[in-house]
């Protein structure tokens, strides 16, 4: 990550931080608090918002897991070598390409470790085997004679090497091969689709005309994505900016951190200081309805599929052929992301009258979808209609 030739070190990283910082121990790491225990990420935080090369990069990039550097150690050839005068890792594959990991050392607390004598990269999995309390995470660890994966303490400074996967096929659990994405690129070109792996330029958001009744335009991407099929960034219900934590200790509109005291921002927030898609998209932009959703759902062709294996959620493609991608994102409580690739909740503009500590959403899973009400604390992506 942030190098610009192959000898470059890049920047250094503590693992599930996706900046760089000038110290790296206990007293800065972020998934660590005041009751001395580590916060539970997963056990693999590839394609997660802790996963610093997906955060950064975007798209299909990632972080490699133990297995996959593994991989690397298996089916490549290495040797010790050079490169503009830097020492590290050359692996060379069975095709004959290669890639070079520099020598580039490590930090921990504000000193930088480094001779050009070794490297430490972060794989994106943890132990299953080691107490979370230890809070350990695997990493690759090599020199001038020994190359290994190794289990590190989560908070020191190491280099990200990322990957990407550009399979279109899944493994199902019964060992089968499932192509029912490839099924649905076939058809899409078929049916004279062609857009399937990008939008028609990279200046998002886009305004996606699905031929809906009411005229409602859906935007191409979430609040805070590049690509259609990024999450983009989590919101609590009537925030307009994304942070670290979301739950009554950190929510805006309730006092003394009491959920029962939220504040009455209105029926609907739709296109007011409080509706994120108004803010920072603009006067063009706002956040759906539940009419709007409903009329989403009711006319729309819905197909649960994927994106070249890196992000499972809906399709829904209009009366007209144009569609548009849910990606099933999840949703945070606290400092943790759950039910990511597994679901999608998705904030509308409208509170719940009866019951302020409630906002409406759209939620779904591969077996179903529905509206759903849920706490106005958790943090929710948001995808932007326009008319």
């Amino acid at each position: 990550m942030d190098a610009k030739t192959p000898q470059d070190y890049g920047g250094y990283y503590a693992w599930g931080e996706t900046k760089t910082k000038s110290q790296y121990d206990l007293s800065t790491y972020s998934h660590y608090d005041s009751t001395n225990r580590y916060h539970h990420l997963g056990y693999d935080i590839s394609g997660t918002n802790y996963d610093v090369a997906h955060v950064k990069w975007k798209g299909f990039w990632k972080m490699p897991n133990s297995d996959q550097l593994n991989e690397l150690l298996s089916y490549c050839s290495y040797e010790f070598t050079k490169v503009g005068g830097v020492k590290g890792i050359k692996f060379t594959a069975p095709n004959g390409g290669s890639i070079f990991f520099p020598n580039s050392g490590s930090y921990y607390g504000a000193t930088y470790n480094d001779d050009n004598s070794y490297g430490q990269m972060w794989a994106s999995s943890v132990p299953q085997n080691v107490s979370f309390s230890y809070g350990p995470a695997d990493a690759f660890v090599y020199d001038q004679t020994n190359v290994r994966v190794v289990v590190v303490n989560r908070y020191h400074g190491f280099t990200v090497r990322p990957i990407q996967n550009e399979s279109s096929c899944d493994v199902n659990r019964d060992g089968s091969i499932d192509i029912s994405d490839v099924v649905f690129v076939v058809n899409r070109i078929l049916n004279g689709n062609t857009d399937y792996y990008e939008c028609p330029d990279n200046h998002h958001p886009h305004m996606i005309d699905l031929g809906l009744p009411s005229g409602t335009l859906w935007s191409c991407c979430n609040v805070g994505a590049t690509t259609y099929w990024d999450v983009g960034n989590y919101f609590a219900w009537g925030e307009t900016e994304a942070k670290e934590k979301y739950d009554e200790t950190t929510y805006k509109y309730c006092d003394n951190h009491d959920m029962n005291k939220c504040h009455d921002l209105g029926a609907s927030i739709i296109g007011t200081n409080y509706d994120v898609a108004h803010v920072q998209w603009g006067d063009s932009w706002q956040m759906p309805s539940q009419d709007q959703i409903v009329e989403l759902v009711n006319r729309c062709e819905m197909y649960w599929g994927g994106v070249n294996s890196v992000i499972k959620g809906y399709w829904f493609r209009g009366p007209n052929g144009s569609e548009i991608f849910l990606p099933a994102a999840g949703y945070y409580y606290g400092s943790d992301c759950s039910d990511y690739n597994k679901m999608g909740l998705y904030w509308l503009g409208q509170q719940y009258s009866s019951q302020m500590f409630y906002a409406l959403t759209y939620g779904f899973d591969e077996d179903d979808d529905n509206l759903y009400l849920f706490a106005r604390m958790h943090g929710l992506p948001v995808r932007p209609v326009a008319k």
